[in-house]
């Protein structure tokens, strides 16, 4: 599974920081097509718990979604909005392939959307010391 955004700040010890992300370096424009595309994906699973942006204090949403081949949150979509991350060429490649539609949960197995499922609860279940 290819993830997108999964920093210590989503509950896992084991993910970089976000501050290791150079939040300046974005070299691709981030169009309403990569937006929609993500605010759209399959909701995989909601936590329970309020997560606050280390840099504006700001609350966000802690929802994780995918579209049977990529995994991301609701964190990634809001710090892709409001900050220069880089966007993989790998994601942007696979979504000019796809022409920016998002699968239903139709077209995805059952079996596969539970698998997901469970990947989204281990990726943000371990609980992280730091945020950032």
């Amino acid at each position: 599974m290819k993830t997108l955004g999964f920093w210590k700040g989503f509950r896992n010890k084991s993910f970089p920081s976000i501050f290791d992300e150079n939040l300046t370096k974005r070299t691709t424009r981030v169009d309403d097509r990569i937006m929609n595309y993500l605010k759209n994906g399959i909701w995989l699973t909601k936590l329970r718990t309020i997560f606050f942006c280390p840099i504006t204090e700001a609350t966000i949403d802690t929802t994780v979604y995918t579209d049977g081949e990529w995994l991301w949150s609701s964190e990634y979509i809001f710090y892709l909005g409001k900050y220069d991350i880089e966007i993989p060429e790998a994601f942007i490649k696979y979504l000019v392939k796809k022409n920016f539609k998002i699968p239903t949960e139709k077209e995805l197995e059952e079996e596969l959307l539970d698998t997901l499922e469970d990947l989204a609860t281990e990726y943000t279940s371990q609980n992280s010391d730091s945020f950032i």
